[in-house]
């Protein structure tokens, strides 16, 4: 793998990340401790979803042990990257 393709990986883990914090943030106390427990026995993972034409990114929580569980949509941001548009 290249060096600019090392980079590019990096920022957008980095960029992921970020906006996953951020929404998750947002959530009221409550929620977040609910989440945090599940995460940290880990009976649970969070994925992004992320499709570039038009651009959408979907933040699910997937149970780890029970896959008949439907995963939850944390948050989902459609926008478009040319006018800067997001919602």
């Amino acid at each position: 793998m290249t060096d600019q393709k090392k980079k590019l990986l990096a920022d957008f883990a980095s960029a992921a990340g970020a906006l996953t914090t951020e929404a998750l943030n947002e959530l009221n106390e409550e929620k977040r401790s609910i989440l945090g427990q599940i995460l940290g026995r880990g009976t649970a993972s969070i994925r992004l979803t992320v499709g570039l034409s038009p651009l959408v990114i979907i933040c699910t929580l997937h149970h780890a042990v029970d896959r008949t569980v439907s995963p939850e949509v944390l948050f989902r941001i459609e926008g478009d990257i040319q006018t800067g548009e997001f919602h």
